[in-house]
Parts: structure tokens; C-alpha cells; sequence
């Protein structure tokens, strides 16, 4: 009897632990930007006070910046608004242009 207990605890601690090594640590942090239909362009590696800094840049010229930006395809873009600090788990890579692009299977908010 205890062993088949100990088996279930041992059986029960895998199936958790598995669980959590699938979702794994997120692939990028930022900040967004702009929301699009399908897309979203992101910011990363600023601090808050450096995100604010950048929102008071008009859109048409945030390319012009020295900035590390990122497209992200999500289907649920919509899902989320300018200035939401997110969390991205990639399907794939990341194309090296500028704004590099990526396609997102998880997005998370962090608020």
C-alpha cells in the first residue's frame, strides 16, 4: 500500500513538473507599442521610464530611433493595447531585419 502510494506521488510530481518545463521561460519581454489586425511591434530591453520616454515619439518616426524593435504575428493581437508590458513565447525565430519579425504561439500580460 505504500508503494502504490509513493508511485502515484512519484507519477503525480512528473506530470507537474513536465508541465511546467513545456511553458519554460518567455522567449522576449517588452513593452507594446502598436497594435495591428494580426501584429504587434514591441519594444525590448528599456525600463519603464525609458517606454514612457518612447511613447511620447510619433509612430512614423520610431523607426528612426536606435531602438530594439520587434514585430510579433499573434492571432489575438487585438487581445492587447499599447503600453501593456507582455511576456512572448515564439513559434520559430526571429528574422534579423529591421524591425525584426517573429511569430508568436503565447503572449502574456504582465499586468
Amino acid at each position: 500500500m505504500n508503494i502504490r502510494v509513493h508511485v502515484i506521488l512519484l507519477i503525480f510530481s512528473l506530470f507537474i513538473g513536465g508541465c511546467s518545463i513545456l511553458q519554460g521561460e518567455p522567449d522576449i519581454e517588452g513593452y507594446v507599442i502598436e497594435v495591428y489586425e494580426n501584429e504587434l511591434l514591441v519594444v525590448r530591453n528599456v525600463s519603464f521610464e525609458e517606454f514612457e520616454a518612447i511613447q511620447e515619439i510619433p509612430s512614423e518616426d520610431i523607426h528612426n530611433y536606435n531602438l530594439s524593435l520587434i514585430y510579433i504575428k499573434y492571432e489575438d493581437a487585438k487581445d492587447f493595447e499599447s503600453g501593456n508590458e507582455i511576456d512572448i513565447w515564439l513559434d520559430g525565430g526571429i528574422l534579423l531585419s529591421y524591425p525584426e519579425q517573429a511569430i508568436a504561439k503565447k503572449i502574456e500580460s504582465k499586468e
